[in-house]
């Protein structure tokens, strides 16, 4: 379902004021499932890692540290 959802950018749909949450609400989908081959194999991983690549810079700094850690906590085998 989430595969479904994706945006061409990378990220997941959010209207209003939601949409300023969508990179946090991405780190924390990376994060909780990190360790699931399923979801990196269902989702577009590259576009979503180029979305952050491409706006590091203007990302808060809570975000940048549970997408650090949602990288920190992705096994091997399903590393990039």
């Amino acid at each position: 379902a989430l595969a479904a959802m994706q945006e061409a950018d990378g990220l997941w749909p959010g209207d209003g004021a939601e949409r300023e949450l969508r990179p946090m609400a991405a780190a924390a989908v990376l994060l909780l499932l990190a360790e699931a081959p399923a979801f990196h194999e269902a989702v577009d991983e590259p576009a979503l890692r180029r979305w952050f690549a491409e706006h590091w810079h203007e990302l808060d700094e809570p975000t940048r540290r549970l997408y650090r850690r949602a990288q920190v906590s992705r096994p091997a085998s399903v590393a990039a």
